[in-house]
């Protein structure tokens, strides 16, 4: 059994595809999928015994630090969704006028309401949490539309959509805008499981990261497959929504799906201890999956230490195991690099890597060349401001000032593109900064919503 967070919807299409591909029977597995409704209900019937597996946000750290056996497989967001909605009042876009509004922030029944991140981001905003009314979360985003709430816990990847229909003005407060970088929806377990069945904990996590991997590349196939098989709660054109957004949080074609940084986690944690909601320097061992179990070359190791007459044989042992690392290595990097492409290449939305000092197209996928109405060679050759309408490029140049700078990680707008044609396309832009050895570049993923931006009949 794996425990969802909420409802069927796009938020758990690596899920269904793994069901629905036969991935999980090609493993062995008879998995069944568990609607949820919020809360800690994964982590509840994980720990009951009523699912093997759940999803869960980074509260699992919380959880597991207060003494729940909780182990978390893998990672799906490698940034997480949650997000504060306001409705838009000027342009003072100031999180802190958040103080003595009625806020929809999680449930007011858990002691831990896999609120911790929005908590800590009001926190280190100067916010203190007690000058908030805080209402019993509705998740119905028509209560923050018709004022029944001034400001509500959202979904990045979900609600803004709903508003959007509405005609709602609204603004979305991001903890990362703080320096507040999470996961989100994490595949976890529980000890007894991993301890009584390793192998097929192994098994489940490899064959969940398939199924995303296979969602992530074919959107529309899975909205599909949710509408006909699991919910029509959400009409196609929501799930299709969801997807796109779902893109620069998961990063499909930057991090192979389910990986997880000890570092990263590491931040989560010390965000925590900021916060006062864990001790400084609090161990999580035992926390993370590792796929790879020492054990073996622990135990070699000190056979090696006590009997040094083993010493030659040892080195010879020691060796080989490097190469065959090293080997096991090369090929993990040649097929990262084999995933990357396949995916930017068919990415149903349009991708760029583009140099953040020069401006300059550094790679283009088909999608991107289509929007753009241009060919590979016409993209290398110019500048993102080269495509821009005049009237957009200004205000991206500051918002790219603050990347360039180090002031933000990403930034999302609506913008105009000119094709050579001298037509006009609109797109959604999501602009994300990533490592490189050299000076730095950002990842570019927009959508055409030129047909949106059409005025009614």
């Amino acid at each position: 059994m794996l425990q969802l967070k909420h409802t069927h919807q796009f938020q758990f299409a690596g899920y269904y595809a793994a069901l629905e591909k036969g991935y999980y029977r090609e493993a062995g597995l008879d998995v069944q999928l568990l609607e949820g409704h919020g809360g800690l209900e994964p982590e509840k019937a994980v720990l009951s015994g009523k699912a093997q597996y759940g999803v869960g946000d980074s509260g699992l750290l919380l959880s597991r630090l207060s003494g729940k056996p909780l182990v978390a497989l893998a990672v799906v967001f490698q940034h997480s969704p949650y997000a504060l909605a306001m409705r838009q009042e000027g342009p003072g876009n100031d999180i802190r006028r958040i103080a003595g509004k009625r806020v929809m922030i999680g449930s007011l029944q858990d002691a831990q309401p896999q609120i911790d991140e929005l908590m800590a981001y009001l926190k280190k905003e100067g916010v203190n949490t007690s000058d908030i009314v805080r209402l019993e979360h509705s998740f119905d985003p028509n209560d923050l539309i018709v004022g029944r709430t001034d400001a509500m816990a959202v979904f990045v990847t979900n609600e803004p959509d709903y508003l959007d229909r509405a005609g709602f003005p609204y603004e979305i407060f991001s903890p990362r805008s703080a320096g507040i970088d999470f996961y989100g929806d994490n595949l976890f377990t529980s000890e007894q499981e991993l301890n009584a069945n390793p192998e097929r904990v192994k098994a489940f996590r490899a064959a969940s990261m398939r199924g995303w991997q296979y969602a992530m590349s074919h959107q529309e196939e899975i909205a599909d497959l949710i509408l006909n098989k699991y919910s029509r709660r959400h009409d196609r054109l929501h799930l299709l929504y969801e997807a796109r957004q779902m893109v620069p949080l998961v990063q499909p074609v930057l991090v192979e799906i389910g990986y997880m940084n000890p570092e990263r986690w590491q931040h989560i944690a010390d965000i925590y201890a900021e916060q006062g909601m864990l001790p400084k320097g609090a161990s999580f061992d035992g926390f993370l999956y590792n796929m790879e179990s020492g054990a073996n070359l622990v135990w070699l190791y000190r056979v090696l230490g006590a009997a040094a007459t083993l010493l030659v044989l040892g080195a010879g042992v020691h060796f080989t195991l490097l190469a065959r690392e090293r080997s096991r290595t090369d090929e993990a990097i040649r097929k990262g690099e084999q995933r990357f492409r396949t995916m930017f290449e068919a990415a149903p939305m349009g991708i760029a890597l583009i140099d953040s000092v020069s401006g300059q197209f550094r790679d283009v996928n088909p999608r991107f060349l289509e929007i753009a109405g241009r060919t590979p060679m016409e993209m290398k050759a110019s500048r993102w401001m080269d495509i821009s309408h005049p009237d957009d490029v200004a205000p991206e140049q500051d918002k790219m000032a603050q990347l360039n700078a180090q002031q933000i990680t990403g930034f999302k707008l609506t913008k105009r593109m000119l094709r050579p044609d001298g037509g006009v396309v609109w797109v959604d832009a999501s602009i994300n900064a990533i490592e490189t050895e050299s000076h730095p570049h950002h990842l570019c993923m927009i959508e055409d919503v030129t047909e949106k931006r059409k005025p009614k009949p």
